[in-house]
């Protein structure tokens, strides 16, 4: 188990607490990040491909259940994708 300030934290703790609430922030400062929703706005398709990734859509899945699915494994690329989708349908502002 992950440990975060002296707490271990289970799969989806960890990713909610570490990935979602730490590592996205950081990402979005990025050139890369403001290079994504350039692309998006310009009407481009983007894939994101990842170790781990698998199609959710094909199976069903919102990326929340994705996140929050203890048996699952969980890339980089679902937390990017997730905020990005969130951001493209306009319910996070334009963060």
């Amino acid at each position: 188990m992950p440990l975060w300030e002296g707490r271990a934290l289970d799969s989806v703790e960890a990713r909610l607490t570490i990935y979602r609430d730490h590592y996205l922030p950081l990402a979005m400062q990025t050139g890369a990040w403001r290079w994504l929703k350039r692309e998006l706005r310009r009407g481009k398709r983007i894939v994101l491909r990842d170790f781990g990734a698998y199609d959710h859509v094909v199976e069903g899945l919102t990326f929340d259940q994705c996140l929050r699915n203890p048996h699952r494994g969980l890339c980089h690329a679902f937390i990017l994708a997730a905020e990005l989708e969130r951001w493209f349908s306009g319910e996070q502002g334009d963060r």
